[in-house]
Protein backbone atom coordinates (compact mmCIF):
# COMPACT_ATOMS: atom_id res chain seq x y z
CA UNK A 1 0.00 0.00 0.00
CA UNK A 2 1.08 3.52 -0.69
CA UNK A 3 2.13 5.43 2.49
CA UNK A 4 0.22 8.40 1.60
CA UNK A 5 -3.46 8.99 1.03
CA UNK A 6 -4.52 9.14 -2.17
CA UNK A 7 -6.94 11.82 -1.43
CA UNK A 8 -4.73 14.74 0.25
CA UNK A 9 -1.00 13.21 -0.05
CA UNK A 10 -0.71 13.14 3.43
CA UNK A 11 1.41 10.62 5.58
CA UNK A 12 -0.16 7.97 6.98
CA UNK A 13 0.65 9.16 10.67
CA UNK A 14 -1.10 12.30 10.26
CA UNK A 15 -4.18 10.21 11.09
CA UNK A 16 -5.12 8.76 14.15
CA UNK A 17 -6.09 5.42 11.73
CA UNK A 18 -3.49 5.37 9.63
CA UNK A 19 -4.43 4.60 6.03
CA UNK A 20 -7.54 2.41 5.16
CA UNK A 21 -7.90 0.57 2.03
CA UNK A 22 -9.44 -2.24 0.57
CA UNK A 23 -8.27 -6.17 0.10
CA UNK A 24 -9.52 -5.21 -3.73
CA UNK A 25 -7.18 -2.15 -4.19
CA UNK A 26 -4.10 -2.86 -1.75
CA UNK A 27 -1.85 -0.27 -3.19
CA UNK A 28 -4.25 2.83 -2.91
CA UNK A 29 -4.67 3.80 0.90
CA UNK A 30 -6.75 7.20 2.41
CA UNK A 31 -6.90 9.14 5.57
CA UNK A 32 -10.47 8.06 7.05
CA UNK A 33 -11.31 11.72 7.15
CA UNK A 34 -10.30 12.74 3.62
CA UNK A 35 -13.29 10.03 2.88
CA UNK A 36 -15.88 11.24 4.80
CA UNK A 37 -15.79 14.08 2.97
CA UNK A 38 -18.39 15.22 0.15
CA UNK A 39 -14.82 15.43 -2.04
CA UNK A 40 -13.80 12.10 -0.40
CA UNK A 41 -17.29 10.28 -1.48
CA UNK A 42 -17.19 10.98 -4.44
CA UNK A 43 -13.62 10.22 -5.20
CA UNK A 44 -14.59 7.18 -3.82
CA UNK A 45 -17.65 6.71 -5.81
CA UNK A 46 -15.55 7.15 -8.91
CA UNK A 47 -13.01 4.66 -8.02
CA UNK A 48 -15.72 1.91 -7.60
CA UNK A 49 -17.08 2.74 -11.02
CA UNK A 50 -13.26 2.14 -12.54
CA UNK A 51 -12.71 -1.14 -10.83
CA UNK A 52 -15.17 -3.78 -10.69
CA UNK A 53 -13.41 -5.77 -8.04
CA UNK A 54 -13.30 -2.90 -5.64
CA UNK A 55 -17.32 -2.45 -6.72
CA UNK A 56 -17.79 -6.09 -5.97
CA UNK A 57 -16.29 -6.09 -2.45
CA UNK A 58 -17.60 -2.86 -1.15
CA UNK A 59 -21.69 -4.03 -2.76
CA UNK A 60 -20.69 -7.35 -0.66
CA UNK A 61 -20.13 -5.95 2.45
CA UNK A 62 -23.01 -3.50 2.39
CA UNK A 63 -25.86 -3.90 4.81
CA UNK A 64 -29.37 -4.15 3.07
CA UNK A 65 -28.42 -4.44 -0.75
CA UNK A 66 -31.60 -5.01 -2.52
CA UNK A 67 -32.43 -7.88 -4.07
CA UNK A 68 -34.66 -8.67 -7.07
CA UNK A 69 -35.75 -12.86 -7.40
CA UNK A 70 -35.23 -13.79 -10.90
CA UNK A 71 -38.51 -16.58 -10.01
CA UNK A 72 -40.75 -14.74 -8.37
CA UNK A 73 -39.88 -11.15 -8.71
CA UNK A 74 -39.80 -10.18 -4.69
CA UNK A 75 -37.77 -7.53 -3.89
CA UNK A 76 -35.95 -8.25 -0.80
CA UNK A 77 -32.92 -6.82 1.11
CA UNK A 78 -29.94 -8.77 1.30
CA UNK A 79 -27.09 -7.99 4.54
CA UNK A 80 -23.78 -10.08 5.31
CA UNK A 81 -23.91 -12.90 7.64
CA UNK A 82 -21.53 -11.28 9.55
CA UNK A 83 -20.44 -7.46 10.36
CA UNK A 84 -17.82 -5.00 11.93
CA UNK A 85 -14.51 -5.19 12.91
CA UNK A 86 -14.82 -7.56 16.36
CA UNK A 87 -17.02 -10.05 14.97
CA UNK A 88 -18.75 -12.54 18.18
CA UNK A 89 -21.03 -14.48 15.78
CA UNK A 90 -21.37 -15.53 12.58
CA UNK A 91 -24.71 -16.02 10.83
CA UNK A 92 -25.69 -19.21 8.27
CA UNK A 93 -28.82 -20.18 6.44
CA UNK A 94 -30.67 -23.65 5.90
CA UNK A 95 -30.00 -25.00 2.68
CA UNK A 96 -33.55 -24.81 1.42
CA UNK A 97 -35.39 -21.59 2.64
CA UNK A 98 -34.29 -18.60 3.99
CA UNK A 99 -34.42 -19.37 7.51
CA UNK A 100 -31.48 -17.67 9.22
CA UNK A 101 -29.38 -19.36 12.13
CA UNK A 102 -28.51 -16.51 14.21
CA UNK A 103 -25.04 -16.75 15.69
CA UNK A 104 -24.32 -20.42 14.98
CA UNK A 105 -21.14 -19.57 15.43
CA UNK A 106 -20.21 -17.88 18.74
CA UNK A 107 -16.64 -15.92 17.86
CA UNK A 108 -15.52 -15.96 21.70
CA UNK A 109 -15.39 -20.08 21.54
CA UNK A 110 -14.51 -19.94 18.04
CA UNK A 111 -11.98 -17.46 17.07
CA UNK A 112 -10.10 -19.82 14.42
CA UNK A 113 -13.30 -20.93 12.97
CA UNK A 114 -14.31 -17.27 12.84
CA UNK A 115 -10.84 -15.79 11.00
CA UNK A 116 -11.30 -18.82 9.03
CA UNK A 117 -14.53 -17.68 8.06
CA UNK A 118 -13.70 -13.96 7.18
CA UNK A 119 -10.65 -15.72 4.80
CA UNK A 120 -12.95 -17.54 3.23
CA UNK A 121 -15.40 -14.88 2.71
CA UNK A 122 -12.50 -12.35 1.97
CA UNK A 123 -11.41 -14.47 -1.61
CA UNK A 124 -15.67 -14.88 -2.17
CA UNK A 125 -15.53 -11.19 -2.10
CA UNK A 126 -12.73 -10.66 -4.87
CA UNK A 127 -13.83 -13.21 -6.67
CA UNK A 128 -11.07 -15.75 -5.80
CA UNK A 129 -13.35 -18.98 -5.51
CA UNK A 130 -13.33 -22.10 -6.42
CA UNK A 131 -14.26 -25.79 -5.25
CA UNK A 132 -11.43 -26.20 -2.60
CA UNK A 133 -12.97 -23.29 -0.46
CA UNK A 134 -16.14 -24.26 -0.92
CA UNK A 135 -15.09 -27.90 0.64
CA UNK A 136 -13.52 -25.83 3.13
CA UNK A 137 -16.67 -24.20 3.87
CA UNK A 138 -18.77 -27.37 3.67
CA UNK A 139 -16.38 -28.61 6.06
CA UNK A 140 -17.05 -26.50 9.06
CA UNK A 141 -20.49 -27.74 9.23
CA UNK A 142 -18.57 -30.41 11.43
CA UNK A 143 -18.66 -27.55 14.16
CA UNK A 144 -22.66 -27.73 14.41
CA UNK A 145 -23.87 -29.12 17.51
CA UNK A 146 -26.05 -32.10 15.47
CA UNK A 147 -29.06 -31.59 17.33
CA UNK A 148 -29.26 -28.13 15.93
CA UNK A 149 -28.94 -28.54 12.27
CA UNK A 150 -31.94 -29.18 10.87
CA UNK A 151 -34.54 -26.20 10.41
CA UNK A 152 -37.26 -25.99 12.19
CA UNK A 153 -39.76 -24.31 9.25
CA UNK A 154 -38.82 -26.07 6.21
CA UNK A 155 -36.91 -29.42 8.15
CA UNK A 156 -33.80 -28.67 5.57
CA UNK A 157 -30.44 -28.60 7.05
CA UNK A 158 -28.62 -24.94 8.51
CA UNK A 159 -24.87 -25.10 6.74
CA UNK A 160 -21.58 -22.63 6.47
CA UNK A 161 -22.53 -23.37 2.26
CA UNK A 162 -26.21 -22.61 2.27
CA UNK A 163 -26.25 -19.34 -0.33
CA UNK A 164 -28.54 -16.93 0.21
CA UNK A 165 -32.40 -17.79 -0.92
CA UNK A 166 -35.26 -15.45 -1.80
CA UNK A 167 -38.04 -14.89 1.09
CA UNK A 168 -41.11 -15.85 -0.83
CA UNK A 169 -40.18 -18.99 -3.32
CA UNK A 170 -36.83 -20.11 -1.91
CA UNK A 171 -34.71 -20.05 -4.74
CA UNK A 172 -31.12 -18.87 -4.81
CA UNK A 173 -31.02 -15.28 -5.07
CA UNK A 174 -28.80 -13.50 -8.12
CA UNK A 175 -26.27 -12.56 -5.83
CA UNK A 176 -25.45 -16.12 -5.45
CA UNK A 177 -23.48 -16.18 -2.15
CA UNK A 178 -22.75 -18.17 1.04
CA UNK A 179 -22.03 -15.68 3.16
CA UNK A 180 -25.36 -13.34 3.61
CA UNK A 181 -28.99 -13.64 4.59
CA UNK A 182 -32.14 -12.45 3.02
CA UNK A 183 -35.14 -10.57 4.48
CA UNK A 184 -38.24 -8.12 3.74
CA UNK A 185 -37.79 -4.55 3.89
CA UNK A 186 -40.63 -4.06 6.43
CA UNK A 187 -38.26 -6.82 8.76
CA UNK A 188 -35.53 -4.24 8.85
CA UNK A 189 -37.43 -2.16 11.08
CA UNK A 190 -36.23 -4.64 13.57
CA UNK A 191 -33.31 -5.45 12.59
CA UNK A 192 -33.82 -8.02 9.84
Amino acid sequence: MSDTCALCGGEAGQSEYGLVSWTAMPDIGWHYECMATPEGAEWFAKLREEHPLLDRQVTLRTLRVPQECEWCHTEQLVSPTAIGHDVTGWWITCDSCPTPWRDAVNGWDNEAVIRQLWGLRLRYEVDDWDDAAEAELVALDDILPTAFRKCGACGGQFSFASRVRCVECAAVLPIDSWFHYSYQPEADEDGG
